[in-house]
């Protein structure tokens, strides 16, 4: 059975030595993978849609029932990503929502924490270094343009202030 890319990470994230770490990762390279691990370190990649998370309906059926895998979904992410693409904004935050229902609860949340460049929060031991090593073509940029989470400083969004 295809393990979930959530599960993936998961595992990586749980194995207790760096080796073993890499291990795993190489072992699950998959391209849709490294793409999402690109869009989350890599922070001259963005998606075209608006900061945080968008209201959506999570989908509580069992895992392997009534849900797509994020693996196959990530065909079309050249709909935020790529800026020739001409479908307004609002029907790409419709597509965005109606792919993060389609998902399980973990796939989804993982897409989120990715584009919002915050994997780190959740799997703490994933690291722009460790994805490095584990894929040196992936060719990661230079650490100014490497998204690092400090989950103690990281400060809640609020309403902008506006300007007087």
């Amino acid at each position: 059975m295809q393990l979930l890319f959530s599960e993936i990470l998961n595992n990586v994230d749980k194995a207790e030595t760096r080796d073993e770490k890499i291990f795993l990762l190489r072992k699950h390279k998959i391209e849709n993978l490294l793409v999402l691990l690109r869009i989350n370190f890599d922070l001259t990649v963005k998606l075209d849609l608006p900061e945080g998370n968008p209201p959506y309906k999570v989908n509580d059926a069992p895992a392997g029932t009534e849900h797509t895998l994020l693996q196959n979904e990530l065909r079309k992410i050249y709909i935020w990503l790529d800026p020739k693409c001409v479908i307004t904004k609002v029907r790409k935050e419709a597509l965005f929502i109606q792919l993060l229902e389609s998902l399980t609860k973990d796939e989804s949340e993982l897409l989120l924490l990715c584009k919002n460049n915050t994997l780190q929060a959740k799997y703490k031991t994933i690291s722009p270094e460790l994805i490095r090593e584990a894929y040196p073509d992936l060719n990661l940029p230079g650490d100014e343009n490497i998204a690092r989470v400090n989950i103690t400083e990281k400060k809640k969004r609020g309403p902008k202030p506006k300007n007087k």
